[in-house]
């Protein structure tokens, strides 16, 4: 069986509240949390 690998690039958008993250179990990036304070992404990252 082959293995194949996937490089992909998730893209927060300035003023986002979305806090992404790697799922150690299924190495996946996924959404944790949206944050509801006041603190979000100041500029594209």
């Amino acid at each position: 069986m082959s293995h194949s690998e996937l490089i992909s690039l998730v893209d927060i958008l300035k003023g986002s509240r979305n806090k992404y993250e790697l799922d150690d179990a299924t190495s996946r990036i996924q959404l944790d949390r949206v944050l509801y304070s006041p603190l979000h992404y100041p500029a594209d990252y």
